[in-house]
């Protein structure tokens, strides 16, 4: 019986630590969906180009 209790405790933690971990996954994809555009725009904006002398 104590074997049993403690297969179903671990089953549910696993199962737990699956649901938060794919929940944060998912978070930190949108986020970091959300920020490369704009970094990408940050990076571009510190490129000097040299003006033409014509």
């Amino acid at each position: 019986m104590p074997v049993i209790i403690a297969s179903l405790i671990l089953v549910a933690m696993g199962s737990l630590a699956l649901y938060l971990g794919l929940k944060l996954a998912r978070v930190m994809r949108e986020q970091f969906e959300e920020l490369m555009p704009q970094r990408m725009v940050d990076y571009s904006g510190f490129i000097e180009v040299p003006g033409r002398r014509d």
